[in-house]
């Protein structure tokens, strides 16, 4: 049996629930911003590189 919860009360559990997702995307978006992933942001833009190039060809 669900107790009965008020609009307000899952207003306020969204609101932690959206600010704890945010807080999680901010730590693997700093995580992210580190040395590592600049090889791993060199190869994206290779990649992207290697489609527009195709692309290109292709059409």
């Amino acid at each position: 049996m669900s107790v009965w919860v008020p609009p307000a009360h899952r207003f306020a559990r969204a609101l932690i629930g959206l600010s704890i997702v945010a807080a999680v995307v901010a730590v693997v978006y700093v995580v992210a911003v580190g040395p590592l992933p600049q090889r791993v942001l060199t190869s994206a833009e290779s990649f992207v590189a290697d489609v527009v190039r195709v692309w290109t060809e292709a059409g």
